[in-house]
Parts: structure tokens; sequence; C-alpha cells
């Protein structure tokens, strides 16, 4: 999958036999080597872009092998944008406005960390050196 795609997707249907035989609400998108993952939760009865899909034939019949394809759905349009996790409560369809994901690091970094970036980086390597002797993982996602 298409990381940066998948991070502005809000549903993900998943298609058996030609027929959509599920319809979730994606939480998350992780990758793992060079793999990418869902995370997320079916949707119910009663929620529009389940009811009006589930059942109902791929809409993305497209003849490519990938078994990952990319599609509006009408019913969907309501529920894509959200407001910027900055904080600025104005509508993306991400999680951040280009430059918010920047402004709200900087916002923290002068909330708590007295406005130094390295007390940041500093903070964030500790942290991830504590989360893998914890877990016996190696930390090797540090710099």
């Amino acid at each position: 999958m298409n990381t940066d795609k998948t991070a502005r997707q809000r549903f993900a249907v998943i298609v058996g036999e030609g027929l959509i035989r599920a319809v979730g609400e994606i939480t998350g998108v992780s990758a793992h080597d060079d793999r990418v993952a869902l995370g997320g939760t079916a949707l119910t009865e009663g929620r529009p872009v389940r009811d009006a899909w589930l059942g109902k034939p791929d809409p993305l019949v497209n003849g490519s092998q990938s078994p990952v394809g990319y599609c509006a759905l009408s019913e969907e349009k309501p529920f894509i944008y959200r407001s910027c996790a900055c904080g600025c409560d104005q509508p993306t369809d991400r999680d951040f406005l280009p430059g918010h994901d920047v402004r709200a690091i900087q916002a923290r970094v002068r909330a708590h960390f007295d406005g130094s970036p390295l007390k940041f980086i500093q903070w964030v390597d500790g942290v991830l050196a504590g989360a893998a002797a914890i877990s016996g993982a190696p930390a090797d996602r540090q710099p």
C-alpha cells in the first residue's frame, strides 16, 4: 500500500469473490518492513458507508494484480474531513494541514522543553531507549 495515500483514507472495504464483505473505519496505519498494515474497526449496521456498500459489487474492478485499490465512495464524503490535529480546528482530509504538524511539535517544544529542540530530542531518545529496555526489543530506532 502507498502509506501517503493510505494515511488519508478514512474507510476500507474488504472484497471477496467480487463482493464487499466488510467495511471498516481506519484508525491507524503502520509500516512493517516492506508491508503496511491498517488498524481499524468494522462498521456496524446503521453506519451509512457500511449500509450502502455491504454485499455490493467491488466498486473498483480494474484488473490490477494488486489487492489494494483507492477510490472515492459518495457515501464517505461527509466523513472525510476532520479537524486538523494541531488544534486550529480547520478541516483537512489528513491528520494535519501542510506545515501544521511542525507547528504542533514546536508548540509542545515551547510548552514542555523550555523551547529547546535538543531537550525534546533527548527526551524522545530516552523514552525510546526505556521502552526498548522494558520490551526487550533492540533500540535500533534511535539516531
